[in-house]
């Protein structure tokens, strides 16, 4: 890939940098934790950068409440936090004001383990991530090791979908990873079971899914956790072309609706259909607003929020 670039000329270099500054110019004014200084996210950028090519290798960050990433050139399921401090920071936020010790979280698209080591880390709770990719699984491992979480974070290899069987996944593509339809290149064939079963007998209060377009499938195979009134709050990720009316009854049928939370003000309001990215659904309102309101002050960066 660099020498294919090399021949493209300084010039177009050039063009493609400014190109990512730009968008990460747009994406830092937008952020709520970026938006009044983004003249500090870029250059924060700038000095990852410089570090990872000037060694080739891997950096540890504070990120959330006292928990530390791995993060290095191409590791897309943590770079974003080293450029924004935290990437997905409402829901990031929202799990660390939502989880009290004891209570499960389920990270189903667990990747390389930020929610769940974060969640284990910073407010006790035990976290089981659900993370298909083999590739993936020492850096999720090395993860929890570091901030020392061993005894919170269960590991689930096994794939979800709505039904048992095996599905063909990509196996290079980071936190991009995702289900293809057969062998080639550097797929992976993995065993699937429903949510249900992987889960089992535990009983979650938060539940992440996050399987990049996967997601129907996965929420098709849910039914008995979805309807489970112990699980009190779901964030999941959709694409556009997956925020039906079907897949919204999907959630509100089981009696959990829509809402947005503002990390800053801990107000959680209820709201209508998908959002863009990831979408809080919550079931009981007053409940999981009275523990946003309690939670303690977490720290991010020179901040408490």
């Amino acid at each position: 890939m660099l020498r294919k670039e090399s021949k493209l000329g300084a010039g177009s270099l050039s063009e493609g940098l400014i190109g990512t500054l730009l968008g990460l110019r747009k994406h830092l004014s937008g952020h709520a934790l970026n938006r009044d200084n983004v003249a500090r996210g870029l250059l924060r950028f700038a000095s990852y950068q410089m570090a990872w090519r000037a060694t080739g290798n891997p950096t540890v960050i504070d990120w959330v409440g006292g928990t530390r990433l791995i993060v290095g050139q191409g590791m897309r399921g943590v770079t974003g936090e080293a450029y924004m401090g935290v990437n997905e920071y409402t829901d990031v936020m929202f799990c660390a004001h939502f989880l009290r010790p004891g209570d499960l979280f389920v990270d189903c698209g667990a990747n390389v383990g930020s929610y769940s080591v974060m969640a284990a880390k910073v407010t006790g709770a035990h976290a089981f991530a659900i993370e298909p990719i083999l590739a993936t699984i020492p850096q999720l491992e090395d993860h929890i090791h570091l901030n020392r979480v061993d005894d919170l974070v269960e590991i689930c290899t096994t794939g979800v979908s709505d039904k048992s069987g095996e599905l063909w996944f990509t196996g290079d593509a980071d936190a991009l990873n995702h289900v293809i339809d057969g062998p080639g290149g550097n797929a992976v064939r993995i065993s699937v079971e429903t949510l249900d079963t992987v889960i089992g007998a535990r009983t979650p209060i938060c539940l992440k899914i996050d399987v990049e377009s996967h997601e129907p499938s996965v929420v098709a195979g849910a039914g008995e956790t979805l309807s489970n009134p112990a699980l009190q709050a779901v964030l999941i990720e959709t694409a556009p072309d997956h925020r039906t009316p079907k897949m919204l009854a999907a959630f509100t049928d089981r009696g959990l609706h829509p809402h947005l939370y503002d990390p800053m003000t801990r107000q959680l309001t209820k709201s209508h259909g998908f959002h863009w990215h990831n979408t809080l659904f919550v079931r009981d309102a007053d409940f999981v607003a009275e523990r946003l309101r309690a939670a303690p002050g977490v720290k991010v960066g020179n901040r408490l929020i």
